[in-house]
């Protein structure tokens, strides 16, 4: 996995503060894995002030004669490592451009990761967070005449709800399941796409927690929908199928 101290400087980090985030445990790409934004502002607040001490650059240890007189101390308090706004920034970005990584299956590659694709990804962040309504939820189909209207309400409504991990739920119903891809695609749909969101329903895993929540989720949209009618039998009778096909 890519190391850190070899990549931050593409994207404007001095060798201060990559030695400070190094000291943080911020060696590799996969450090950043298991990080949210939040702890950013955590482990930077440690970097400009981690407390302590660190030895006197200027102390020299005096003959035994001097030592009463000798006023340089040995050690000072360490004053951490300045962290300007636009690395802050860049590594926030940095650590959801990760997360879009393993949503979309992709691996990292430092030659793609420039400042202007962190901030095309980080455009997806700030689309997310801005979305503070949900869009209202399906109700139960009570006329069969109405089944292909409800088929576009469903549709509609899971390009918009969002799972736990802010993906699209219409990722969970479609049509094909892809393993882990190479970073352009491979078995996975490759490309451009209209949005990120787009991306992520074509490319999301069908596998983990995360989609384990967001299928349950699903699941219970379509019950509310349907439970009753002869379309829930076949929901029922293909949802035992892929369970059994799932298992190894």
């Amino acid at each position: 996995m890519a190391a850190l101290a070899g990549y931050l400087p593409t994207i404007g980090f001095g060798n201060a503060l990559i030695t400070a985030l190094d000291n943080q445990g911020l060696v590799t790409i996969t450090d950043l894995e298991d990080l949210q934004i939040k702890d950013v502002k955590e482990i930077l607040n440690v970097v400009r002030n981690p407390g302590g001490e660190v030895v006197n650059p200027a102390y020299v240890v005096p003959t035994a004669r001097a030592a009463a007189a000798y006023t340089v101390p040995q050690f000072l308090r360490d004053r951490g490592t300045s962290v300007p706004y636009l690395n802050e920034k860049n590594l926030r970005s940095l650590v959801y451009y990760v997360a879009y990584l393993k949503r979309t299956q992709k691996t990292f590659d430092a030659g793609t990761a420039m400042r202007r694709e962190l901030a095309r990804v980080w455009a997806q962040h700030e689309l997310e967070v801005s979305v503070t309504d949900d869009p209202t939820a399906p109700t139960q189909l009570l006329t069969i005449s109405k089944i292909m209207e409800m088929f576009d309400t469903l549709e509609l409504y899971l390009q918009k709800k969002r799972g736990i991990e802010g993906n699209p739920l219409a990722y969970i119903v479609r049509e094909h399941v892809y393993g882990a891809p190479p970073a352009t695609g491979g078995a996975l749909p490759g490309g451009s796409w209209a949005s990120i969101d787009a991306e992520i329903i074509s490319r999301a895993p069908h596998s983990g927690q995360t989609y384990a929540h967001d299928n349950a989720e699903v699941f219970m949209v379509l019950y509310t929908v349907f439970h009753g009618t002869e379309q829930w039998t076949w929901i029922i009778s293909l949802t035992l199928v892929n369970m059994a096909l799932s298992r190894p």
